[in-house]
């Protein structure tokens, strides 16, 4: 699976928790838009995470007038979101996204998509962390960050390691 993030809220979390080194030990190509790349992570830890196998998806400038488009259409995007679904469209990759309306984007597109708790599914799949590890891990996630969207995540994602 080629598999490209669509928030940087996404990464911030994973990053509190140490586990964003873990998503790219996971075996699938994993990438950002250049845009998030460069204002997010390339003077933080970028070199050492494209080290780590993280991929950049360039943005070319017609992209950008496509995902202005989407952005005025689908109030709740944000700009790496549209820049993530414009990118998508193009390179057939399935978008990693905590948005509800960049999911109802993406169905009405037929681009695959995938929740971030799919994601650390994988992750124990393939014995990357234990599960009581992860249960901790994404219990400090929803501790720590203010932003619903991940909050939504990780609380789903807990609901679903204790039933």
């Amino acid at each position: 699976m080629r598999l490209i993030i669509s928030n940087p809220s996404i990464l911030m979390a994973l990053e509190q928790v140490d586990l964003l080194e873990t998503l790219l030990a996971v075996p699938l190509e994993i990438s950002v838009t250049d845009f998030l790349y460069d204002r997010e992570l390339k003077n933080y830890s970028g070199q050492k995470l494209r080290e780590l196998g993280l991929q950049i998806q360039i943005l070319e400038p017609k992209m950008t007038t496509l995902a202005t488009t989407h952005r005025q259409n689908f109030s709740t995007l944000c700009r790496d979101e549209a820049y993530t679904f414009v990118i998508a469209k193009m390179a057939n990759l399935t978008i990693l996204t905590i948005n509800p309306q960049l999911v109802e984007l993406a169905k009405a597109a037929n681009l695959e998509h995938c929740s971030l708790s799919q994601v650390l599914n994988l992750m124990l799949d393939h014995r990357l962390v234990t599960q009581s590890s992860l249960t901790q891990r994404i219990a400090r996630v929803f501790e720590m960050t203010r932003c619903p969207l991940i909050r939504r995540e990780a609380e789903e994602f807990l609901s679903s390691m204790s039933s």
